[in-house]
């Protein structure tokens, strides 16, 4: 046992956990001179939850494995909705546009990408266990009790804050029913749910009717399981597939046979408790403790942060979670501002009022809808003190619903929809394996390869004959599209196709696909002109209706557009989006100034590249100052 009483800096803050949470407030403190900021991580790496384990019940250290991944898991909501950070998107961290719905895998590369970045592990000491965290109200500063796993050396240090950040979905809520004990079938919670195919030709049993229920469900659907029942006290109204049911409340087990409220019955081989998770906090001091369900509003939490008997220990990501990554940051920057005296807490009478307020919004809630809306308010307000993101929505309000209208329109399908990041301004694209049929673990690889292999493996060096071939099948496969044709001068011209949301297409000058004249008959198309020359080979143009717009493809900086340029063919790989106001275009030298009011965008670059002469953002032109 080792004391250690280090020199103090002005203020020095611990971190308990290195998951999305832990990171977010170690993003929010790093570049804080004053400050010292230690993270104590019980893991090996950092990403928390989203650290794959195979493993189930105690790992070799006699703790509790952290983890409740399982290997087929995709994110059950799109990455741009409350998900992607506007300081680091998926499009920064994997170069190109990618599915909607990432594998377990890609969430954790991508939360690891920032840490990166930001060189944050620095500040994280690995397989290191708090046992205790302890208020020295004489000193004004907390005892913390930490261990090293591997070495097992127990260290004793002082903190002036606190961050609570260890997540809230590793510690089982269990509930028992009568005849548990004597069930013959497999018996366990949805936290030591591994294979999905385990369970194949048989009749599984869940009891619970949240997230993890649902999703369980069409795991097993997908890996044929014979049948499912869901067993909870309100029913999900999904759309189920035939083999998937929901029943009454469960009030026993005898034998194999379960038993509901109404005296229907079934025979089940397996039963998966898919009932919640607690909040654990077994190393701090009763006084210290948050004790809560998962709501939208916890107790004693002012602004859902700072622990109203003593505000310098501060929680995060507490919350039921609509919104995730990017609410952990709001709450992160609100506690790294308190911590810098930056935003003044009021005292505890004016904390438990706003306390109260909050918990009456969400006493009030009556559906789905209601509450996105009370989590959007809040982490509007959260955005609006800390000053976080000035320039781009925080709220995704109509994001939420229309994802949740996909869900509800169907379970099997909804995870394959493309979204747009308010962030990135580009549109996600279809998975390259549909999630019905993505019956293998999903890596990483197959995430990242795009519905045309080529977006990222061909270079400017261009194709072969051969390779276009191949690529032209694989369009023509996927899609039912042809690349061109030829007209009765043998000239090869493009089909005109109607380009729907997160589809590629592609195109070869000097096709032309219509004519700006019919271009004006069919505002609901989106179509390319494209022609040889130019400083990139090729030069294209878009419209909607009247307006054109010239861009450089080697100089675009439109995220909307994955383009390739491959001189030998002059060929263009265009990954094209119906581009609604608000989308971006990176312009040239060749648009005029009136094409640009007639096109009704306004200029505002963040590019600086040379040959660009601004990004046309939002829905009204309001500037005529073009940078020059």
């Amino acid at each position: 046992f080792r004391f250690c009483c280090m020199c103090r800096p002005h203020k020095r803050v611990a971190v308990i956990g290195a998951g999305p949470c832990g990171l977010s407030a170690l993003y929010a403190l790093h570049a804080q001179d004053d400050v010292e900021v230690v993270c104590f991580e019980r893991q090996q790496q950092v990403g928390g939850q989203w650290n794959y384990d195979p493993r189930t019940g105690i790992d070799e250290y006699g703790l509790p494995i952290h983890s409740s991944m399982y290997p087929h898991l995709w994110s059950n909501g799109p990455k741009e909705v409350g998900c992607e950070l506007p300081n680091y998107t998926f499009l920064e961290h994997f170069g190109h546009p990618t599915p909607s719905c990432p594998p377990r895998e890609a969430v954790a590369d991508y939360i690891k990408g920032r840490a990166r970045k930001w060189d944050l592990e620095k500040y994280v000491r690995f397989n290191t266990y708090v046992q205790k965290v302890d208020w020295d109200a004489n000193a004004h500063r907390f005892i913390v009790e930490t261990k090293n796993l591997p070495t097992e050396e127990v260290v004793t240090a002082f903190f002036d804050f606190v961050i609570v950040a260890n997540g809230h979905f590793s510690v089982p809520e269990f509930p028992q029913y009568p005849g548990y004990e004597t069930f013959p079938g497999r018996l366990l919670h949805s936290k030591s749910f591994r294979e999905a195919s385990d369970f194949k030709d048989q009749t599984v049993l869940l009891v619970g009717g949240s997230l993890s229920a649902e999703d369980i469900a069409m795991q097993l659907y997908k890996f044929g399981a014979k049948r499912v029942i869901i067993t909870n006290r309100s029913p999900m109204n999904y759309p189920w597939p035939e083999s998937v049911s929901e029943v009454s409340l469960l009030t026993h087990v005898e034998g194999s046979t379960v038993h509901f409220q109404g005296g229907s019955s079934a025979d089940v081989d397996a039963i998966i408790s898919c009932t919640g998770y607690k909040h654990d906090f077994p190393f701090l001091a009763d006084s210290l403790r948050l004790k809560t369900r998962n709501v939208l509003c916890p107790p004693n939490l002012y602004k859902g942060v700072f622990w109203t008997e003593n505000p310098n220990l501060m929680y995060l990501g507490m919350q039921n979670q609509v919104y995730t990554f990017v609410m952990f940051d709001l709450q992160a920057h609100l506690a790294r501002d308190a911590i810098m005296d930056k935003f003044q807490l009021p005292g505890a009478a004016e904390m438990q009022k706003d306390i109260d307020i909050w918990h009456q919004k969400e006493a009030a809630l009556n559906s789905v809808h209601d509450w996105f809306v009370l989590q959007t308010e809040y982490v509007e307000e959260l955005n609006l003190l800390t000053g976080y993101c000035t320039h781009l929505p925080i709220g995704c309000l109509e994001a939420l619903d229309a994802a949740e209208a996909d869900k509800v329109a169907s379970l099997i399908t909804f995870r394959d929809q493309p979204y747009r990041s308010v962030y990135s301004f580009s549109w996600a694209v279809p998975p390259f394996t549909l999630w019905i049929d993505a019956k293998v673990e999903h890596s990483l690889p197959e995430y990242l390869q795009l519905t045309l292999e080529s977006l990222t493996d061909y270079s400017a060096s261009g194709l072969s004959l051969e390779e276009y071939d191949r690529l032209e099948a694989a369009v023509t496969e996927r899609w039912g599209l042809h690349l061109g044709c030829s007209d009765s001068t043998g000239q090869h011209v493009a089909p005109s196709v109607k380009i729907p949301a997160g589809m590629v297409a592609m195109v070869l000058p000097p096709y032309i696909i219509k004519t700006w004249e019919e271009a004006n008959e069919e505002d609901n198309d989106l179509f390319i002109q494209v022609r040889p020359g130019g400083k990139s080979h090729g030069l294209f143009s878009s419209a909607r209706s009247r307006a054109s717009l010239d861009c450089s493809l080697n100089h675009s900086c439109d995220p909307n557009l994955a383009a390739v340029v491959l001189p030998d063919l002059s060929v263009m790989m265009l990954a094209l989006r119906d581009i609604p106001p608000g989308a971006a275009l990176c312009w040239d030298y060749d648009t005029t100034e009136e094409d640009l009011v007639a096109f009704g965008r306004e200029f505002n670059c963040a590019c600086r590249a040379k040959c660009c002469r601004g990004v046309i953002r939002g829905g009204n032109f309001t500037c005529h100052a073009v940078r020059q």
